[in-house]
């Protein structure tokens, strides 16, 4: 985040930066860990999102 801020990115680039570190990493983007990791009632819903995707895949 510091190094996108400093930078000076627009949103989009922002996405595209945390999105291109995080596939480099094998880990995801930071800024959607940082929007998660202290509301589990999210990490619920990204699961319900991740068991959907896989049941339209079967």
């Amino acid at each position: 985040m510091k190094m996108a801020n400093a930078l000076d990115f627009d949103e989009n680039k922002k996405v595209k930066f945390f999105n291109i570190i995080a596939k480099e990493k094998r880990d995801i983007p930071s800024d959607i860990y940082a929007g998660v990791i202290n509301d589990e009632t999210k990490w619920n819903d990204v699961r319900k999102i991740l068991n959907k995707g896989e049941s339209e895949n079967d």
